[in-house]
Parts: C-alpha cells; sequence; structure tokens
C-alpha cells in the first residue's frame, strides 16, 4: 500500500484505556477533519488486537483536495501510519490506603500549590522574540488569572475534597458489607477511583510503575524512528501520557527520538510541580482539621445553628487554606532561591519549576483554557524547540481536558498541521491557525508561540452556557411557591390521568408524613408546587438552550466554511459585520421562543 508520509505515535492519558481505544478515537478524529475539509479519508490497513505482540496501527490515507465525494481513496496526498503506545495496564493499582492518602493530602495540598503558582507566574511573552505591541507587559495566558486560579482552588479544597473523602470512605465501608451486590459495586468504583488515582501516584511514587510505562513508550518510539526515519516520525500524547512521553523522550538517545511532539493537556507541568515541591507534613494538620469539619457538619449544625455551624466550617477551611498557601509560597521561594542564576533575560517572574524541553525535537505544547489539569504555564521561553498554543476549547472545566480531539476548529486543525506542515502541498493537512482570526494575534502565520485570546463570540458562548443554569437557579430562589402551585393545579387539570396522579402522590405524601413527621403537617398543595416548579425549570432550560444552540448552529457553519477554502485560498471567515446580523437573528429569535413559552403558560389557565 506504500510507505507512511509521516508515522504518529498516538499516546493516550490517565484512565482504563482499552488497547486500541486511543487509536480508533484518533483515527475517527482525523476523518471528522479531513471531511469536513472535503477530503476523502478512509483507513486502509489496521492491526489485529486479538493476539498481537505488536503495537495497534492503523495507516489512514487522506486524497487530494475536493476528493470528499469520491468512494475510494484512489490518489492519496498523505498517508499517516497511527500507532498506540498503550500504557494503561504498565502499573501496580494502589491500596485503598494509598488512596485516601492521596485524596486527603496530596491532593488538596497540591491544589493550593496551583493556587500560588497561577497567581505568581501564569504569564508568558505573545511571540518568540517581542513583546505585544506598543507595551513592555506580558499578558496573562488565561482570561481570568489569577482570580480564577484562587476562586476555583478554594471552590474545590472547600467542597471537592470532603465530598471525596467521604464518597471513599463509604466505599471503603461498603466493600465490607456482606452482601455480594453492593460489595461487587463498591468494589467496581473504588477499582475505577484507585485506577485514576494510581496512575499519578505510580508516575510519583511507585519508580518501577513508571519505568514499566515509560518503557512502553519508549519502545514504540524508538521502532518507528528506527523503521522510518526521525524526520517522520510525530509523536502525539494528552494528559499524563504527555508527562510519560516527555520523560521518555529524554531517556532515549538523540538517535532514537522523533522530529517533532505535541503535546494536549499535558500534564507535565503538574506532575513536575508535585514532585518538586512536596507539601512539607506540617500541612497534614490543617487538612485533617478540614477533613473532621466537614465531616462533622450535621452535628454542629445540631449544636450551633446553621450561622454558627457555617462559621466555623468555613473560618476552619479558609484557615487551612491560607496555611497551605504559606507552605506553596515558601516552597516556591526556597526554589526560587535554589534557581535564581537560571532566570533569563526579560524574565518577569522568578524562575518556576519547569520539565524543559527535548533536546532535537520540535515541541508543540497545547492546552484548552478551562482544562482543568494543564500545568497552566508554558513549560519554557518559546523557541525553536517549543512553542505553546492556548485555544478557547469548549468552555467545560470537566470536558475540555477530554474534548481535544473533538475541538476541529481550533485544536485539530494546528495538530494536523504540525504532523504535516514539512511535507510539500497538498500533502500538508490542517492549519497553523484555527477559525478564530484577530489582527492583535501578532502571528498570523501560526508560525511562532501565540495564543488564542478570546474572541467577542467566546463571550458570548460563556453567557449562552451560564444563562440556562442561571435561570434555572432564578427559578429556585425566587418566592413563587404560589405561583408553581397554580400552575401544578393548571397542569394536573388538563388531563384526568395527570388529576389522578397527582391526587395519588398527595395522598401518599400526606401519609407519609402522618407517619414520621408532626401531625398538623399537610401536603395539601406540595406536588402541585414541586409539579410547577418542575415544569418551570424545564421551560427555563429550554429558552436558555435555545439561544445556545442557535449560537452553535451559526459558528459551525462559519467554522465548516472555513475548513472548506483551507484549499482553495483565500480562507475565509465570516466579517463582523456578518456575525452582527447573524447575532441580531439569533435574539429576534430566542425573543419569539421566549413570547411563545410565556404566552403558553398563560393559556394553561
Amino acid at each position: 500500500m506504500g510507505e507512511p508520509d509521516v508515522s504518529v505515535v498516538v499516546v493516550h492519558g490517565t484512565g482504563t484505556q482499552a488497547r486500541g481505544e486511543t487509536l480508533t478515537e484518533w483515527v475517527e478524529d482525523v476523518l471528522r477533519f479531513t471531511d469536513v475539509q472535503g477530503r476523502r479519508g478512509a483507513p486502509t490497513e489496521v492491526t489485529e488486537l486479538a493476539g498481537q505482540d505488536a503495537p495497534a496501527a492503523a495507516t489512514v490515507a487522506v486524497g487530494q483536495p475536493g476528493s470528499g465525494h469520491d468512494p475510494v481513496v484512489q490518489d492519496p496526498a498523505v498517508r499517516l501510519r497511527i500507532v498506540e503506545a498503550h500504557w494503561a495496564d504498565a502499573f501496580t493499582a494502589p491500596t485503598p490506603g494509598d488512596v485516601l492518602r492521596w485524596l486527603l493530602w496530596f491532593a488538596p495540598s497540591f491544589a493550593v500549590t496551583q493556587m500560588v503558582l497561577e497567581a505568581r507566574g501564569t504569564v508568558t511573552p505573545t511571540t518568540a522574540d517581542a513583546p505585544p505591541r506598543g507595551s513592555a507587559r506580558v499578558r496573562q495566558l488565561r482570561p481570568f488569572a489569577p482570580v480564577y486560579a484562587i476562586a476555583l482552588g478554594l471552590v474545590g479544597l472547600a467542597l471537592l475534597g470532603p465530598v471525596l473523602v467521604l464518597a471513599v470512605l463509604v466505599l471503603m465501608v461498603s466493600a465490607a458489607v456482606p452482601a455480594a451486590g453492593v460489595r461487587n459495586v463498591a468494589a467496581t468504583v473504588l477499582g475505577y477511583v484507585s485506577q485514576n488515582v494510581g496512575d499519578v501516584q505510580s508516575f510519583l511514587i511507585r519508580q518501577v510503575a513508571r519505568a514499566r510505562m515509560e518503557a512502553r513508550v519508549c519502545r514504540v518510539v524508538a521502532a518507528e524512528v528506527r523503521r522510518w526515519g526521525a524526520d517522520r516520525v510525530h509523536v502525539l500524547a494528552a494528559s499524563q501520557g504527555a508527562a510519560l512521553t516527555h520523560a521518555a523522550l529524554l531517556r532515549l538517545p538523540p538517535e532514537n527520538r522523533p522530529a517533532r511532539l505535541t503535546t494536549v493537556g499535558g500534564a507535565h507541568g503538574r506532575l513536575h510541580d508535585i514532585r518538586t515541591l512536596p507539601p512539607p507534613a506540617w500541612t497534614r494538620v490543617p487538612i485533617v482539621l478540614t477533613g473532621l469539619v466537614w465531616l462533622f457538619a450535621v452535628p454542629l449544625l445540631g449544636a450551633l445553628g446553621v450561622g454558627g455551624a457555617a462559621a466555623v466550617v468555613l473560618s476552619v477551611t479558609v484557615l487551612a487554606a491560607l496555611s497551605l498557601a504559606v507552605a506553596a509560597s515558601r516552597r516556591l521561594d526556597a526554589f526560587a532561591g535554589r534557581h535564581d542564576e537560571g532566570r533569563q533575560a526579560g524574565a518577569p517572574t522568578a524562575p518556576l519549576p519547569s520539565p524543559g524541553t527535548v533536546p532535537g525535537v520540535a515541541w508543540l505544547d497545547m492546552w484548552a483554557s478551562f482544562d482543568a489539569v494543564h500545568n497552566g504555564r508554558a513549560v519554557a521561553w518559546p523557541g525553536p524547540a517549543y512553542r505553546f498554543v492556548l485555544v478557547p476549547g469548549q468552555m467545560q472545566v470537566l470536558g475540555d481536558h477530554l474534548s481535544y480531539g473533538e475541538d476541529w476548529t481550533e485544536s485539530v486543525p494546528r495538530i494536523l498541521r504540525h504532523l504535516t506542515g514539512h511535507l510539500p502541498e497538498p500533502a500538508r493537512l490542517g492549519a497553523p491557525r484555527g477559525v478564530r482570526a484577530r489582527a492583535d494575534l501578532e502571528d498570523p502565520d501560526g508560525t511562532g508561540s501565540n495564543w488564542t485570546p478570546w474572541a467577542g463570540r467566546d463571550w458570548v458562548a460563556l453567557a449562552l452556557r451560564v444563562l440556562p443554569v442561571a435561570a434555572a437557579v432564578l427559578a429556585l430562589v425566587t418566592p413563587w411557591r404560589e405561583e408553581y402551585r397554580q400552575l401544578g393545579e393548571r397542569v394536573a387539570g388538563l388531563h384526568p390521568i395527570v388529576s389522578t396522579l397527582v391526587d395519588g402522590a398527595t395522598g401518599l405524601l400526606n401519609r407519609s408524613l402522618h407517619l414520621f413527621g408532626p401531625a398538623e403537617v399537610s401536603a395539601t398543595g406540595a406536588v402541585e408546587a414541586m409539579l410547577g416548579l418542575v415544569l418551570g425549570l424545564l421551560l427555563a432550560a429550554l429558552v436558555g438552550g435555545a439561544g445556545t444552540a442557535m449560537f452553535r448552529i451559526a459558528t459551525r457553519t462559519e467554522a465548516t466554511a472555513w475548513a472548506r477554502s483551507l484549499d482553495d485560498p483565500p480562507v475565509r471567515r465570516w466579517s463582523g459585520t456578518r456575525w452582527t446580523v447573524v447575532g441580531a437573528v439569533i435574539v429576534g429569535l430566542w425573543a419569539v421562543l421566549l413570547a411563545v413559552v410565556v404566552a403558553m403558560v398563560v393559556a394553561v389557565d
């Protein structure tokens, strides 16, 4: 079938991925973009997974521009060999005690350390050789840093930590219950937590397990380099796989290293921070006190009342966070003092921990604005060996880390161009820039270290994402109990079956109150009020989500036109005037929908 033009070694992140799963996902992500671009693409060679010791691999052939309607790829413009370096089964799962130790101590300590790191050092130049136009200041990578980082870290420490601790404790107790079904469910959930925490713990603590994981990556990369040559080999790694790959490439001899590396949502910075900035032993005290206060929040509520219990819990949590922040600041100061001689000329901040670059490898480091896993800053000053790119992503704190391959408007084009940018046309795929283009990017060709500032559409998208949640919260907190009850009564009167169900639920609720509650309490009207509240929440979500849906349709339409113009320059993007017209249409349609919903609610009477 012919030799590949590029061999891409894909390395997965933390999790329980099956062999071949990461390969399949990246093949589908590549084909999704080539299909939108109007090029026919198809896998032509796929390895059998059963009974094979060789890594899972597939060859993807991509046709010439305009070949999207061809039945098969007859004249491929480029062949991509995609090989998987699978390491998910190459580590020892931690014990429940290890999981608790991680969640109780390392996780909250490191959360606060990241707050301090981002508040003190989340800045970097926007280009490789010059400051922003007309100013010597540097720009922050995130639109909300450092306030965003501090707020998110405090919320995570105050809420997520105790919840995780309680969940693990419940699971450990459930695992001992003499019921096979309960024990099996608890063991499954605890095993999943252990698997994901164990990957990180193995990287930091279990040196033998880490060496085993790195060996998987080294073996596949070295084999591809020896077979095809370094210039044809590219490594694409995600999350913790990026940290493993970075270490593996440093270990490899220079002649076995690939020419290019792309990392998405890489954990190399975070894991390096944990290793070089370990929390001191005394930090266990405020963390344990915080956990105890949250675990005994209910008894405190009964003894001190709502105000007193809230004051105690919040005071202890804030004091714990402040003490951890002081510890993190002292560790950073000590690090800066030891490495002050390494500060680069013109650097605006003291040196921060960094794993550094890989000599001889051109590295593209990419992350999304809301990705909570990545290190939050460039690991090196930009240059030929390293450039970073910040993409807007999907604006999902939990989802962005897992959706780089699905982001075909910003992430995938850059990845494909980094893969094939050294090839002649028409073998080059993707683009150095995504859909967004602004004059202040200062790097129109996308060849330097660049970042993607939020455009107007990103602020609109963020507002639209918040709108359904805000509408639902407003529906919950407004004192409209009587209005909700009346709406529920109207809905119940629409059909005899609905009325019968409401009467039955009211009777059941009354009997429960008479058995377990005060005798003078009645459930009359409560079911109607709950029914009206649920209907109000659904309508609020409908109205709020409609604007988001229409906006996504508009952005996808522009992105499709942009992708199809890549092979037929000039590249086409919507003008500001067109976006203004489209926005006016969306607002008009949304207002009509809101009026229809209001009219329907009124007409129920």
